[in-house]
């Protein structure tokens, strides 16, 4: 069977208690294939006292989203080919990017989710839940 190209963007939200929400979104260069937003408790990356750990997170975020990710192309046959990076996930996970070369073969980009001043008729700059800034990461990423 033949395997579909598509594009992802990924973006990620902190709550209040420490939990992450992934937003995933694909693109197969002319509409939107699928989306999803996954939360990622912070018990899975907390140390023993309940304190999470900078590197501890980054490690889990990125071990989390690959393997999703993988997980996700198996299932459906696709290949993502490229990957749109909120630059908030790349700051919380510096080696997501070289995770997803490496191990998914997709050139990640890491993109600023702010909207150009050039669209007037715009009166929101910042994209105000996860799956809407991953919806512009994917978007930027076909760009």
């Amino acid at each position: 069977m033949p395997v579909q190209s598509l594009f992802l963007g990924i973006a990620i939200q902190e709550d209040v208690d420490g939990n992450l929400d992934l937003g995933f979104n694909s693109h197969d260069g002319t509409y939107t294939i699928d989306f999803k937003v996954v939360r990622l408790e912070k018990e899975t990356y907390a140390n023993g006292n309940g304190d999470s750990d900078a590197e501890a997170r980054a490690a889990a975020l990125a071990d989390f989203t690959v393997s999703r990710l993988k997980k996700y192309q198996e299932e459906h046959l696709y290949k993502f080919v490229g990957a749109g990076l909120s630059k908030k996930l790349v700051e919380m996970s510096p080696e997501l990017p070289s995770k997803i070369w490496l191990e998914l073969d997709a050139v990640p980009l890491v993109l600023d989710p702010v909207l150009s001043q050039s669209h007037p008729t715009r009166t929101r700059l910042h994209p105000t839940t996860v799956d809407e800034v991953a919806d512009m990461m994917v978007r930027k990423c076909l760009l």
